[in-house]
């Protein structure tokens, strides 16, 4: 039954993400942009205000659903972790769960901040563009946090 509203919930968060984007697109066509967004004044290109301004319509979905993702795998991580602790039967058991979920925590987190720096340095080789950047250290970073949360629980 528990995997059955797990798998139900995963449902009904991905119809939203999806009606969420489909609510965000523009109804019309879109225009390309022609000019450059340089400052006359100091002639430097776009500042933190249009940083997501430069990304296209897909790839701010895959950040939104990539986010989405880490979010809900972190909950159903959360519930199974609970279902766990409250199977066990003894203390000593418990404290294998959470003995088990604290070093397979650990050993994301240390995964994930690997990722992050992988991505950091392709973006600065020129291999990543700025969008595709964004979007996977967006859900690597929600990844992350989700899993601090889940340490702090």
């Amino acid at each position: 039954m528990n995997r059955w509203i797990a798998s139900l919930v995963v449902v009904a968060v991905a119809a939203a993400v999806i009606a969420g984007a489909a609510a965000a697109a523009p109804a019309g066509p879109v225009a390309p942009q022609t000019d450059s967004p340089i400052n006359a004044s100091d002639g430097e290109n776009g500042t933190a205000e249009n940083a997501t301004t430069d990304l296209s319509p897909g790839e701010r979905l895959a950040g939104v659903v990539g986010v989405q993702g880490a979010e809900i795998e972190g909950e159903v991580e959360s519930r199974a972790f609970e279902v766990g602790l409250r199977q066990a039967e003894t203390n000593e058991s418990r404290a294998g769960v959470v003995a088990e979920r604290l070093n397979r925590t650990e050993e994301r987190l240390a995964e994930l901040e690997a990722r992050q720096r992988e991505l950091r340095e392709r973006r600065a080789a020129g291999e990543l563009s700025r969008g595709a950047y964004a979007a996977r250290m967006a859900t690597t970073t929600a990844r992350i946090e989700t899993l601090s949360r889940g340490l702090n629980r």
